[in-house]
């Protein structure tokens, strides 16, 4: 015969009842020890009657926070037509062909001057800047939701790598997060790769790539990274117009980012990824008010075969 594991509310309120007449019993015993040691000229131990708080250990107070998947917000084919379709607005030169792309209550973000723009404000600015500008398009990744559009603006002597994230719902995007060093001057153009994703370079297999970098970088152990990268990685950060080749280079980047200051770190990672890319949404600085930057990732092979960092000047310590 199978016993039941169910425990009646009487049964309960017995045993409760029980335990407390012990513990009554237990306290009164503990009070009349303490009076008659006092009675008898003795001291009483508080440290052997009251309660400790125990003091976390280090590892339990230094904890960094793991990065975060974006939640899907809509499919690939839907999410990279509405990005593509900005993109495309914006290196015809037709800003206000970009109108229909984005939902009424879009919230448009330039992280770079620290301006926030509802979709008219947005667009009418993009439409009057964009005027005798030339932009060419890099590279427009996609995901479930999120993607990446990557450009470079061209004005005399000189260029602006330039990346905004969207996220699209229902079609249309409902968020853009614009990055940029924000300082006009003679830098490098961001490449694409031109060999396009293989077979191995599957969704699931690149956000493991991805969340596995964005680790590393949040906890500063990019030598620990140096396998995630292909042998001819190709790197640049804008903001500095630094351009490296190689896993060595690119792990002594990061040595010299991180021995600049002992308080600069990333912070609240959260990332996405697609067939070929991921990307890495971060907060970086040495004081309370971080900056943002997003950090582009090509993968080929199940290696990071390209990557570019954008954010605006200052947020990533001068050497």
């Amino acid at each position: 015969m199978k016993r039941s594991t169910h425990r009646s509310g009487v049964g309960r309120r017995t045993r409760r009842g029980a335990l407390c007449a012990c513990l009554g019993v237990a306290l009164l015993c503990a009070a009349l020890l303490s009076t008659w040691l006092v009675a008898c000229g003795g001291e009483v131990d508080e440290s052997a009657t009251s309660p400790t708080a125990l003091t976390p250990s280090p590892t339990e107070v230094a904890t960094v926070a793991a990065p975060v998947a974006l939640d899907a917000t809509a499919t690939v084919d839907v999410t990279r037509e509405a990005a593509e379709g900005v993109m495309d607005s914006y290196a015809s030169g037709g800003a206000d062909t970009a109108v229909p792309w984005y939902a009424d209550d879009a919230v448009i973000t330039d992280h770079s001057n620290d301006e926030v723009y509802d979709k008219a404000t947005w667009t009418a600015f993009m439409t009057q800047t964009y005027q005798g500008m030339e932009t060419g398009l890099v590279a427009t990744y996609a995901g479930e939701g999120w993607a990446t559009g990557e450009g470079c603006n061209e004005i005399p002597e000189a260029v602006v790598p330039h990346v905004s994230v969207f996220q699209v719902e229902d079609g249309q995007v409902i968020a853009q997060d614009l990055y940029y060093s924000g300082v006009a001057s003679e830098g490098t153009a961001p490449m694409t790769l031109a060999e396009p994703p293989t077979a191995a370079d599957t969704a699931t297999a690149c956000a493991e790539v991805t969340r596995a970098y964005a680790t590393a970088l949040g906890t500063a152990a990019m030598d620990a990274a140096a396998e995630l990268y292909s042998d001819d990685v190709s790197f640049l950060e804008t903001t500095s117009d630094t351009a490296l080749s190689g896993p060595a280079a690119v792990g002594m980047y990061y040595e010299g980012l991180f021995a600049r200051s002992d308080s600069f770190g990333f912070s609240d990672l959260r990332y996405f990824a697609g067939e070929g890319f991921g990307a890495v949404l971060w907060q970086a600085g040495t004081g309370a008010a971080p900056g943002a930057g997003v950090t582009v990732l090509e993968i080929r092979d199940g290696k990071i075969a390209r990557e570019t960092l954008y954010c605006a000047s200052g947020v990533l310590p001068a050497d």
